[in-house]
């Protein structure tokens, strides 16, 4: 008989598939770390690293360090939590960022709107085959047909003596956000870990993210933001090692059916993600939500029948 964890292993990516997307990965890392200067190192982030993602692997997120040296950070706006970069008027003549630089107001502040465009052309150098190339807001994305992957490509810098770093923000201008991927992970660990949902709680988040892809026929959450929902929906929940699968996803469904707002904290605790859905939108997700859980209240293997019929 089907059964909730039996599914979960199922939808996991094997070790060929994930073998074979950390190689393609990898080529994408050391073509830019080769051929752009302001860079000292990269790494693949996100819920490849987290382990929450489902196969196919459609995706992968990759971050740059660059080299910021001899910079401020400026407060810009308490409101929208965004930082400005800039330059130590010292070094300028000589600093690396020179050329990625634009003045404003007496300053030279880093511009991720340049420094996104020169990894985009680095890309389009090498993979010239590769036509679907392109700015998407706060990151490259390169589409590599040969493996059927898109490849987020995205650069960060990090802050001295605090426990995050800077992103572009997605507004395509001189601002710099919070993130902190290295947290992202953390926390979805310890609430993974055996003292509170013994090892259910990535499995919860792949069986909500394979609803998403192939049950949810309105408008599709974003990974991550799924991520922070079932992280919310059980963070503030008594950590019961014992409970099921199925009580696991119950709270979780719940605590989505009846969310107010159209927002959800990002899980470092930084800033609000906000997912803009209408009033009819919302209606509809919560209809599916409704035979989600009326599906899940009947047994395992109707619960997995609807997912995959």
């Amino acid at each position: 008989m089907a059964t909730i964890k039996s599914f979960i292993q199922d939808i996991s990516p094997d070790q060929d598939e994930i073998s074979q997307i950390s190689t393609s990965g990898k080529n994408i890392r050391e073509t830019i770390e080769w051929k752009l200067d302001i860079v000292s190192s990269s790494k693949i982030t996100g819920s490849y690293i987290r382990h929450t993602k489902i196969s196919p692997i459609d995706d992968l997120d990759i971050i740059f360090h660059i080299k910021a040296g001899n910079t401020y950070i400026e407060w810009y706006d308490f409101q929208k939590k965004e930082w400005k970069i800039y330059i130590k008027d010292d070094s300028y003549e000589t600093h690396p960022l020179k050329n990625y630089a634009v003045y404003s107001n007496g300053k030279y502040y880093i511009s991720p709107n340049k420094i996104l465009n020169k990894i985009k052309s680095c890309i389009a150098d090498t993979y010239s085959t590769t036509p679907d190339i392109k700015r998407n807001w706060e990151c490259v994305t390169a589409y590599l047909s040969s493996y059927d992957l898109t490849i987020d490509c995205m650069p960060y810098t990090w802050v001295s003596d605090d426990e995050y770093i800077l992103i572009p923000t997605s507004g395509n201008n001189l601002y710099w956000k919070k993130s902190n991927p290295d947290l992202d992970k953390a926390k979805i660990d310890e609430l993974n870990n055996p003292e509170h949902f013994n090892w259910k709680l990535k499995g919860v988040i792949k069986v909500m993210k394979y609803w998403n892809k192939y049950k949810n026929t309105w408008v599709k959450f974003r990974s991550y933001v799924l991520e922070c929902i079932v992280y919310y929906a059980l963070k503030g929940n008594p950590f019961v090692y014992t409970a099921s699968y199925t009580d696991i996803l119950k709270q979780v469904i719940k605590y989505l059916y009846n969310k107010q707002n159209h927002n959800i904290l990002d899980i470092p605790g930084y800033d609000y993600i906000h997912y803009n859905l209408t009033d009819e939108q919302w209606q509809k997700i919560k209809d599916l939500l409704n035979i989600l859980w009326s599906k899940l209240s009947e047994s395992e293997e109707d619960f997995i029948s609807y997912l995959t019929s």
